[in-house]
């Protein structure tokens, strides 16, 4: 068919042309500056580098050449045409993709880039959709195909790819009239199952298809593409803003001037926040920040935002609330939020911050696994607070570790407390890597620590005897004794002019973030808490009333008082466990840890190196990391290679994947409610929109206990979202009265 008419490529009208030299020139910037990261792993799989960008061009170049299409055109006009509101019936097109990947192996099979594998036309194929075995297979055919003339696009590609690669471009012709188009699918999948360099296969399809992705999904959004971070003195200047800074410490100093892959191990409160940040200046100062919870992962993200602005991204569970709509994407199609979202699921943005799970999911193909893994690849990867994983979820961070290598990543580990075991078995399974283990201390006494062979629910006696002090921290091992003593502490005559605030993990979002900034901002106060204040709040408390806990979760505790060690010799008391704790924790390890501080003084952070030595020096915890690392590595064999074939996404929801322990090992399933009095709320936002419905929902959600619960959920019929009919208030989270639920839950 003639091609008189203008292209379109984009519902704001841009042209194909428009449209795909945007995608060069991005394609220019990805080849400079990733150019010597990817020649490293070509030089891996023994793949020429020129023929490799050669492949990607003409994958960038030919993504959207199915768009030539009538039944697209008239889709996209059609679209244009209508006005805001309308409700017009859209003709449906043909998938473009399939039309442009047929076009593709017209090139590929005269001139494969390794084993007859047909990677540059897969990657295409996919570039809107997962990879997975029955894709396309309801488009019953392509006989309606019926494509504007070409030669000028075909033309202009030409021209392209002569001024980037100084040479005469390929000559191939373009096939795709009465193609058998499900045979050559069928074909397709038959060479990705019978591939037997699955390692070689996954990478190569992760590099092509998001280079495709970088180049199309800035171009359509009219987004820069910014590949190197300039960092311009923006640490420094915001360590100097702060009113706490005189001049970078030992630890700072130390990572702003080394390169190297490191196992840092440094006291809380000492800059390892800014250390890290000063360390990944290198390497394109691209950043992926990895922290075990939604709330520290927050804290990271608004701190990180105030350095370097909207370049910050962030992925969980509930990051939509966090999320600005300052994205500059093609205001006449984009949502902001909605490409916000995708550009942070994905990881694309320079700087990212996410919970472990996001990023660990791409080792099982979940979600959008393939631009995860490679925007994590060429980025600078911080695993802070490794010490809160249990032996499974840190034998899976050490797998992502060694397969992100053929990136020749840079990753950096800290942590106030990792026990030598675990250092040393890191290092042995990431033999590759070459991790320089580091370690700071800061010798300065700043605390007076007292046991107390005692139950805590009578600790009453020392909160009224320390009435004077202005900031008291309670930590309770479990809510249940949390909200006890609550109740009993809100009540004391002596202490009336303190705010007095219960903080644990059933708190709504909204909830939540108020009692978090209260914790941070009241000086004259008492906060009673269970384990979320150990990693997740910048606070700093001048007394500290806790359980008995394993010895990293105390260290931790004891960072939440004299932070900076500035207010001398601050008191801790720490009392023997109480009657539930003994589900939560095991009773010997409580027990050495208390037999340890009766017999030692603890004064200062130097001392927390030899409490996590001597109680974790035994053979069941080094037991405990070699059978999780073995049970590991055979779980992603078996999904990753032997049922996905490497690279076919596993078609799988989070909360299913939580409930196989695929990222974490949990005793109890938790799901995503709503208490029944913000039913209204949720559910008039629903009705404006999806969007706004869903934002709703996660501002008043909390994770609740499914099996003890089921019989209080309910669901909306009407929006499929879950409410729970138990009484709740700000003040102590949920009351479980109504049934008899296993205390070590709550």
């Amino acid at each position: 068919m003639s091609s008189s008419i203008k292209i379109i490529a984009k519902s704001n009208g841009e042209s194909l042309e428009e449209h795909t030299k945007k995608c060069i020139d991005n394609f220019i910037i990805i080849k400079e500056a990733l150019n010597e990261k990817i020649s490293y792993i070509l030089n891996k799989y023994n793949i020429d580098n020129n023929n490799f960008w050669i492949h990607a061009f003409y994958a960038v170049a030919f993504h959207d050449f199915g768009k030539l299409d009538k039944s697209f055109q008239d889709m996209i006009n059609k679209v244009i045409q209508q006005d805001p509101g309308d409700k017009v019936d859209i003709p449906k097109a043909l998938p473009h993709a399939l039309i442009s990947a047929i076009a593709l192996l017209n090139f590929e099979e005269n001139n494969y880039l390794f084993d007859n594998i047909p990677i540059s036309s897969i990657c295409v194929l996919t570039h809107h959709s997962m990879l997975k075995d029955n894709l396309f297979e309801r488009n019953s055919n392509l006989s309606n195909m019926n494509l504007y003339d070409y030669s000028d696009f075909i033309s202009f590609v030409n021209k392209e790819f002569k001024e980037i690669f100084n040479t005469d471009p390929y000559k191939f012709n373009i096939n795709i009239n009465n193609v058998d188009y499900k045979k050559i699918i069928k074909g397709i999948h038959n060479k990705i199952i019978e591939y037997y360099e699955k390692d070689k296969l996954r990478i190569m399809y992760i590099i092509i298809e998001n280079i495709i992705h970088m180049c199309d999904w800035n171009a359509s959004s009219n987004k820069s593409l910014n590949m190197d971070i300039d960092y311009d003195n923006k640490i420094c200047m915001y360590l100097q803003n702060r009113p706490d800074f005189n001049k970078l410490n030992e630890l700072q100093i130390f990572m702003q001037e080394n390169n190297d892959n490191y196992i840092i191990q440094s006291p809380t409160g000492s800059g390892k926040t800014e250390a890290s940040l000063l360390w990944s200046k290198y390497n394109n100062g691209r950043i992926v920040y990895i922290l075990p919870t939604m709330v520290t992962s927050n804290k990271i993200f608004e701190r990180l935002k105030q350095i370097f602005g909207d370049i910050v991204g962030i992925q969980h569970s509930t990051s939509l609330l966090l999320m600005d709509t300052d994205i500059d994407a093609d205001k006449n199609n984009y949502n902001h939020d909605a490409f916000a979202r995708f550009y942070y699921k994905t990881f694309s943005s320079p700087i990212m911050v996410s919970t472990v799970d996001q990023l660990l999911y791409s080792l099982f193909n979940i979600n959008r696994w393939d631009s995860v893994f490679f925007n994590s690849g060429i980025s600078n990867v911080i695993f802070d607070e490794i010490h809160a994983y249990d032996p499974y979820t840190t034998s899976l961070i050490i797998e992502y570790i060694n397969k992100a290598h053929i990136f020749n990543q840079r990753v950096l580990i800290m942590s106030a407390t990792i026990p030598d075991i675990l250092k040393d078995f890191i290092k042995c399974k990431t033999k590759k890597i070459n991790f320089v283990d580091k370690e700071f201390d800061i010798n300065e006494i700043r605390y007076n620590v007292n046991v107390i062979d005692g139950d805590i629910n009578n600790s009453i006696d020392i909160i009224k005897k320390h009435k004077d002090i202005k900031k008291i921290l309670v930590i309770a091992n479990t809510i249940k004794t949390a909200k006890y003593l609550y109740s009993q502490i809100r009540d004391i005559d002596e202490i009336k002019d303190k705010k007095v605030v219960l903080f644990h993990s059933q708190f709504t979002y909204n909830d939540r973030k108020e009692k978090s900034e209260l914790l941070e901002k009241e000086d004259n106060i008492i906060a009673i808490a269970t384990q979320v204040v150990e990693v997740s709040l910048d606070i700093d408390f001048d007394l500290l009333i806790t359980q008995i806990a394993p010895p990293d979760a105390l260290i931790q505790r004891f960072g939440r008082v004299n932070r900076r060690g500035k207010k001398g010799n601050t008191k801790i008391f720490i009392y023997k466990n109480c009657e539930n704790d003994k589900y939560v924790y095991k009773n010997e390890l409580m027990k050495k840890t208390f037999d340890y501080f009766n017999k030692y003084n603890y004064k200062s952070n130097t001392d927390s190196k030899k409490l996590i030595n001597e109680i974790y020096n035994d053979n069941e915890y080094k037991e405990n990391l070699k059978n999780a690392y073995t049970e590991v590595k055979n779980k992603i064999y078996e999904i990753q290679v032997e049922d996905l074939k490497s690279v076919y996404k596993f078609n799988i929801e989070e909360q299913i994947a939580e409930k196989h322990n695929l990222i974490r090992k949990i005793s109890y399933i938790k799901i995503l409610c709503i208490p029944d009095k913000y039913y209204n709320n949720v559910f008039q936002a629903y009705e404006k929109s999806i969007y706004e419905g869903w934002k709703e929902f996660l501002k008043y959600s909390l994770n609740i206990p499914y099996e003890s619960t089921k019989g209080h959920i309910k669901t909306c019929e009407t929006y499929n979202f879950k409410y729970f009919d138990f009484e709740y208030t700000f003040e102590e989270g949920i009351n479980y009265d109504k049934i008899n639920i296993d205390s070590t839950i709550i």
